[in-house]
């Protein structure tokens, strides 16, 4: 994906829109959020991803410990979408990860127990889209469009 700076005479069409899917993995068994993602592919192909990805070196091994045990019982996880972020430019992809963020913060202040480790276990926030709104808005920067 390359980044453009927006010009008038660009005609913004479909193509140069993405969609960002803010999701969680469920436990089948319990219905009980375990993590929390977000992706710009089909949620499908990001499912097998997180499957084929349990055995990876460096991989959130609390995350993969959880889907192992469920696919041991002939189960997969649930992915269910929880929100929807369209984008045409750098600050869109920068607000679906606030935005991921807020899903994390809104289940663990639930009291719900998530594998996640970035956003989480180490208490990040999304202080680039701050940077960069504040930026736009004192005339330091502009939007860059894809």
């Amino acid at each position: 994906m390359s980044r453009v700076t927006y010009h008038s005479a660009i005609e913004l069409v479909e193509s140069y829109k993405i969609t960002y899917r803010i999701y969680v993995l469920k436990n089948p068994n319990t219905n009980t959020v375990f993590y929390v993602g977000k992706t710009m592919k089909d949620l499908k192909e990001r499912l097998t991803g997180h499957i084929g990805s349990i055995k990876t070196y460096g991989a959130n091994k609390e995350k993969s410990d959880i889907i192992q045990s469920i696919l041991a019982e002939g189960k997969k996880p649930i992915i269910e979408e929880i929100e929807v972020i369209s984008g045409t430019c750098y600050i869109d992809g920068v607000y679906a990860s606030y935005r991921e963020f807020y899903w994390m913060n809104y289940y663990r202040d639930l009291g719900v127990s998530l594998s996640n480790h970035i956003g989480i276990k180490t208490d990040a926030t999304c202080k680039e889209y701050d940077r960069y709104t504040n930026d736009i808005k004192e005339g330091k920067g502009f939007y860059h469009y894809y």
